[in-house]
């Protein structure tokens, strides 16, 4: 430790903030959704990699098809999303697209 500088009870993100972490943590998660189990969470069957590419930027989230090829084959997390401003003004544009999507089973229950 350095003279004079106490890093205890600091909390310091690097590049990103707390709320971009969860930007991130919602866009794994619908992305999981359109590709793995769409039926149960309400979203259209048989979605292509240029259509959710097309999703991701109308509720404009930012994604790379390298992204998707990542993302493919791992399953959703349940009670993963905090339920934080940005978080779920995602969630309600996507629910705009896919009318059947149930916000609730994805969002914390705090």
């Amino acid at each position: 430790m350095f003279r004079g500088i106490s890093t205890l009870g600091t909390k310091k993100t690097v590049g990103k903030s707390v709320g971009d972490a969860y930007v991130s943590l919602t866009k794994r998660m619908l992305v999981r959704i359109c590709l793995s189990d769409p039926l149960s969470f309400g979203v259209k069957e048989n979605l292509t990699r240029g259509e959710v590419l097309k999703i991701m930027k109308v509720i404009g989230v930012n994604t790379l098809p390298n992204f998707l090829s990542k993302q493919k084959g791992l399953l959703p997390h349940y009670n993963s999303l905090p339920a934080t401003k940005k978080v779920m003004g995602i969630l309600l544009k996507f629910k705009c697209i896919f009318p059947d999507f149930p916000v609730d089973l994805i969002v914390r229950k705090s």
